[in-house]
């Protein structure tokens, strides 16, 4: 059987978005792997949020790039308890940066996000432990008290550690092809229905102000003309053959890789198979023949 037909190759596009998403901090920016010929202007944005409440001891936060079937006000989502066991509160909300709520933004949509947490307490008091979840659901709502407690969303954490022994960090993955955009429209945001896909990590034992999480997101977004003056559009979308579903095959067991931390083995494995497609087709039709 013919190694260059059956196994997953990545092109240069589709490894250049592999690698954002993978690293969404540090990776130069690429755009996702996507059908159409739409594409837009990429940016990075970095938000930061650090609970804070009287008697605390568990906090939580989840974060849904590309907001589901929520708004852009409610992109990060955070509660806190006085007990690991008690009733999580009605979230707090953090929406997308405000240049996206700009008229000069005519849509807008992510590309790669992670979120990392941070001790920023005394050594001498660190204490806790933290868990990191990718869900296909969104459990922090706007307006409603939280049914689940810390301990029961720790409980089913894809990783745990205790806070501070490691760089704690999860990557969101998307739930299906990075195509459709988070609309505008006279200046309210209109989201299209799309599958959710939620990045999130629950705290526990811990203090108040102990912990910050860093939100980083690279965006793609479009500029918003006024009728009666569009331009051809200039800007360069991604030119690869990989489908979305081939790309991410490369990433094996896509939960572990998600929430555990990233290594230089971990990196090297998934892009030991980058090749170029134009040596790939090669190589398989000189086979054939």
């Amino acid at each position: 059987m013919n190694p260059y037909l059956t196994r997953p190759r990545l092109d240069a596009a589709a490894a250049a978005y592999m690698k954002v998403l993978n690293d969404p901090c540090n990776a130069d920016l690429a755009h996702g792997l996507y059908s159409g010929t739409g594409s837009g202007y990429l940016m990075r944005s970095v938000q930061q949020v650090t609970p804070e409440g009287s008697g605390m001891k568990a906090c939580i936060i989840e974060v849904t790039p590309d907001c589901g079937a929520l708004s852009p006000g409610q992109l990060i989502r955070w509660s806190w308890s006085t007990s690991n066991t008690g009733s999580l509160g009605t979230p707090a909300l953090v929406g997308v940066p405000s240049f996206f709520g700009a008229t000069q933004v005519r849509a807008f949509r992510p590309v790669a996000a992670c979120i990392k947490a941070r001790y920023t307490g005394k050594e001498m008091d660190r204490s806790g432990a933290i868990g990191l979840n990718l869900i296909n659901n969104v459990d922090l709502v706007s307006g409603t008290t939280i049914g689940l407690t810390a301990s029961d969303r720790y409980a089913i954490a894809q990783h745990k550690s205790r806070i501070g022994t490691e760089e704690h960090e999860v990557r969101w993955l998307p739930a299906n092809d990075v195509g459709p955009w988070i609309w505008r429209a006279d200046n309210q945001a209109d989201v299209v229905p799309r599958a959710n896909n939620s990045m999130q990590m629950i705290a526990i034992n811990t203090e108040s102000g102990a912990l910050t999480f860093e939100v980083t997101i690279v965006w793609e977004w479009q500029p918003n003309l006024d009728v009666n003056y569009g331009v051809p559009n200039t800007i360069t979308g991604p030119k690869s053959m990989v489908p979305m579903s081939s790309a991410l095959a490369m990433l094996g067991d896509a939960v572990a890789w998600a929430t555990r931390p990233q290594t230089i083995a971990d990196t090297k494995r998934l892009f030991s198979g980058v090749a170029t497609l134009g040596k790939v087709a090669a190589k398989a039709i000189a086979t054939v023949l």
